[in-house]
């Protein structure tokens, strides 16, 4: 295999990785040549106008269909994803979020790319013992540098007044997480807690990170961003049989250090009054904010 990055596979989060949506077809044929070294190769107006451009055998098209960009984009699969990081860098893109997915059991090197389309883009490749050492050295740099998908341990070092005891732990990134346990968690954890659909918010996350002992959810928190300089702190929730031991703490500071990773400047996060000691403690002040309820909700206690 060359050891040119190259495109072997794009996956479309709607319809069609063939129509994804834009406004205007010279501005998307321009931006994709330049900074994804794509190659425009096929041009309609007919259903709707349409740019097709490839790379490496690898079709991804623009239509200008009516789409919201903002909600739509492709998963591409890659090889030597580092060197392709490096190039798009090259050409002007901002890449975001450099981190370490786990996907169906297999862990996969990642990256996003918000286009000025608002179409965001996943790059992955499987992770493999075969990689070239001088990769993994710097991939395991970058991945430092953010945080790791899974981190073990036996509480060596409370991150707050908590105990972390003798329990073994472990807290991972974006990994599958069924309904049914995310919502029995929440059920332990939030009064008058509602079934809802995780899957809906969690595609839509900038990461997520979940704590298990022994196999079981007691931990979760999930981090939403804008694109730009603002990321959200949402859901942080420790089963109640676990709390005072420094998990709260830990799920904040692996949130903040996804959002820095991503280039986010700001964190922001919303907070019972009763709840500011521990917040502050974990470096966050009290701000003046806004909110507007759209629809009734149950009221929920921490």
């Amino acid at each position: 295999m060359s050891s040119e990055p190259q495109f072997r596979k794009a996956f479309p989060y709607q319809k069609s990785v063939l129509a994804l949506p834009v406004t205007d077809l010279d501005a998307a044929s321009r931006w994709y040549s330049a900074h994804f070294g794509m190659v425009e190769v096929e041009r309609v107006e007919h259903p709707v106008p349409t740019v097709i451009l490839e790379r490496n055998g690898t079709r991804i098209g623009f239509s200008i269909n009516g789409g919201d960009p903002s909600q739509d984009g492709a998963a591409v699969l890659v090889s030597n994803i580092l060197a392709l990081k490096e190039e798009l860098e090259r050409n002007g893109a901002q890449i975001g979020n450099w981190r370490i997915d786990e996907q169906e059991g297999q862990k996969c090197q990642v990256f996003f790319v918000v286009a000025p389309d608002g179409l965001c883009y996943y790059f992955h490749e499987p992770l493999s013992q075969q990689r070239d050492a001088s990769q993994a050295v710097a991939a395991d740099r970058g991945q430092r540098a953010n945080s790791h998908s899974v981190s073990r341990g036996r509480g060596t070092a409370a991150l707050d007044s908590g105990d972390m005891r003798d329990a073994p732990f472990d807290v991972l990134q974006n990994v599958p997480l069924e309904n049914d346990e995310a919502n029995a968690l929440f059920a332990a954890s939030w009064q008058n807690h509602k079934t809802r659909d995780f899957q809906r918010v969690l595609a839509r996350s900038l990461a997520y990170f979940v704590i298990r002992h022994e196999g079981r959810l007691i931990g979760f928190v999930n981090v939403a961003w804008d694109g730009g300089d603002h990321a959200f702190l949402l859901d942080p929730t420790v089963h109640p049989a676990f709390r005072h031991r420094g998990l709260g703490r830990l799920l904040l500071t692996k949130a903040a250090e996804a959002a820095r990773a991503c280039g986010a400047e700001w964190l922001h996060v919303d907070f019972a009054g009763e709840l500011e000691p521990f917040y502050r403690r974990a470096g966050y002040r009290a701000t003046s904010a806004g909110l507007l309820q759209l629809m009734p909700t149950a009221s929920r206690a921490v």
